[in-house]
């Protein structure tokens, strides 16, 4: 009895190409992952590590990708392949989704900022190299923004100090690695 992979990235041999090359399934899978991690480090950041964040601002970010899941879900199957441009789409929302809530906490000096690369990496290793040409230039476009603003996360006085330079090189380093995932890896 051969075991059925559900989260399979390629679709099977025979399928003609633009039947997709991701099912819904795995992006929304995805993106449960995503809202999971980003509740929790919201809830630990600022009830057990003492950060004042604006929370409902930013469970509300978290909440609009729930609620595209179930929208996603609801007017489809699962199972079912996305054509490129509709997952190019659901990662552009990914991406932009995760830059605001960037921008809620701290922009670039969350340390989780790198995972705006996220939809990039997807797209690279599943999409078209066009589709992550598009979705590298959002991370750029992205990362920019919230390099300049952000709402800074309330580090106890006197305790941490991000010097500008390093903010500046992460920023470069977040740009370059957005470019050679569109170059190289796609």
């Amino acid at each position: 009895h051969k075991v059925k992979n559900t989260f399979r990235l390629e679709p099977e041999v025979g399928l003609q190409p633009d039947q997709g090359r991701v099912r819904l399934r795995t992006l929304v899978f995805i993106r449960w992952m995503a809202i999971c991690g980003q509740t929790i480090a919201l809830l630990t950041a600022h009830f057990g590590l003492g950060f004042e964040l604006p929370l409902i601002p930013a469970f509300l970010v978290v909440l609009t990708s729930g609620v595209l899941n179930i929208a996603q879900v609801s007017t489809r199957p699962a199972s079912s392949w996305l054509r490129n441009k509709e997952a190019t789409m659901a990662l552009a929302f990914d991406l932009i989704q995760i830059s605001v809530l960037l921008s809620l906490t701290g922009g670039l000096t969350n340390p989780f900022s790198i995972l705006i690369l996220g939809p990039v990496t997807v797209s690279a290793s599943i999409l078209t190299r066009r589709s992550t040409l598009c979705l590298s230039l959002l991370a750029i476009i992205a990362v920019t923004v919230d390099v300049f603003w952000y709402i800074p996360l309330s580090w106890p006085e006197g305790s941490f100090f991000l010097h500008s330079l390093y903010l500046y090189g992460l920023w470069a380093a977040l740009v370059f690695t957005a470019i050679f995932l569109a170059a190289y890896v796609s």
